[in-house]
């Protein structure tokens, strides 16, 4: 699928594990998760032929698998559960001491039904205690909620509030609200828990992209680009194709390393990558002075190749790039003319590597490797 590639570095994260909820034993793992789209799956766990492995269509295919083909009750049972995440969520808790009594559940729905994965219920002479133990699920949970019940003029104003939110439960309710929009998890929807509402997904479509429009004038003005990073995301959720060529499709150049260079996490270079998944009229990526590293590299290798010109300098490059580089560089379409690595650690075995690249590619035309330590024996080699 289109998600494989982008995504191969990250799935590394889970080893051959194939339980959905091994993800969400550690904490690090939900941020990662989350950061990077669900790509924490291994590339086996997509079908040939089936829709990208979203961050909501993982969470809706494992997260809803014990209510699908139910009956009634259940159904009513998941509606129930997700109306409690959306409490918790508007009160910024994971815990619900008192939850409204139309949200209660009975001891046997829980044995049932819900995996403790999901909801743990407590009992004390206090009363009933639930508990999210997972803010990516309760997150994921409170955005169907709303998607499906609320106002779409109240969700926006929901949507605002926690677009402001940098808690996992937060960004994953704003993420899945989007992700839910897309029509494979909008049909699942519809045959699992009712029609999707159509006004509120032109309304959400609308505001993703006068985000990205916005997001895309302003690029390098922070806290600008960490939000546009997210709106990248947030667009990648949804999986428009046609929102993404209107609005990132119109740029040609995405200058996250122009004159205010922006710091670059791995998982920052993953929302980039598709990006250029979607878009592939961007033909110059700059990354200058950004510090991606090597792992920021391996995260754009399956897209490099797609660029025109490729600013990398400064990036604190190692001999370990060369691979990634030579992997783009001798794919059979690519259309890299311009190559800069000035100022980064590349030594006479990245010019080893390398070099065997040159040999294949015809559409490399400039290469800039000064201020690198290739000494005498790598610049000759080249």
């Amino acid at each position: 699928t289109r998600s494989a590639e982008p995504g191969a570095d990250a799935s590394g994260h889970t080893g051959e594990s194939r339980d959905p909820y091994c993800l969400f034993s550690n904490l690090s793992h939900c941020e990662s998760a989350l950061s990077s789209l669900g790509f924490l799956l291994t590339p086996q766990c997509a079908s040939e032929g089936s829709s990208p492995m979203t961050f909501t269509h993982f969470l809706t295919n494992y997260v809803f698998r014990p209510f699908i083909g139910q009956e009634k009750d259940s159904v009513l049972l998941l509606r129930k559960l997700c109306k409690l995440a959306y409490e918790g969520l508007h009160r910024e808790t994971s815990v619900l001491q008192e939850p409204s009594r139309q949200q209660r559940l009975s001891r046997l729905e829980f044995r049932s039904h819900i995996p403790a994965e999901i909801l743990e219920r407590e009992e004390s002479a206090s009363g009933v205690m639930y508990r999210f133990p997972h803010p990516l699920v309760q997150g994921f949970l409170a955005a169907v909620d709303q998607f499906l019940t609320a106002d779409p003029s109240s969700l926006l104003v929901v949507l605002e509030r926690h677009s402001e939110g940098r808690d996992a439960r937060s960004r994953a309710f704003r993420q899945c609200l989007f992700g839910l929009c897309s029509p494979p998890l909008s049909r699942l929807l519809e045959e699992l828990l009712g029609p999707a509402p159509r006004e509120t997904i032109r309304r959400l479509t609308a505001f993703l992209e006068s985000r990205v429009r916005a997001g895309i004038q302003s690029v390098n003005r922070e806290p600008n680009t960490a939000e546009l990073l997210q709106t990248l995301c947030d667009m990648y959720e949804a999986q428009d194709e046609e929102l993404a060529k209107r609005t990132v499709g119109s740029a040609k150049q995405l200058p996250f390393g122009g004159w205010n260079p922006v710091n670059l996490s791995h998982m920052d270079c993953v929302a980039i990558a598709i990006v250029l998944q979607l878009c592939p009229s961007v033909e110059d990526l700059n990354l200058n002075s950004c510090h991606i590293g090597d792992e920021g590299l391996c995260c754009l290798v399956p897209v490099l190749h797609r660029c025109k010109v490729l600013r990398l300098n400064q990036n604190e490059l190692s001999d370990a790039s060369s691979e990634g580089l030579v992997t783009a560089l001798t794919r059979t379409e690519c259309k890299l003319h311009t190559l800069e690595l000035w100022g980064n650690r590349l030594t006479h075995v990245f010019a080893e590597h390398f070099k065997s690249a040159l040999h294949v590619n015809r559409t490399l035309e400039v290469l800039v490797l000064s201020h690198n330590s290739l000494g005498d024996s790598g610049a000759r080699g080249l």
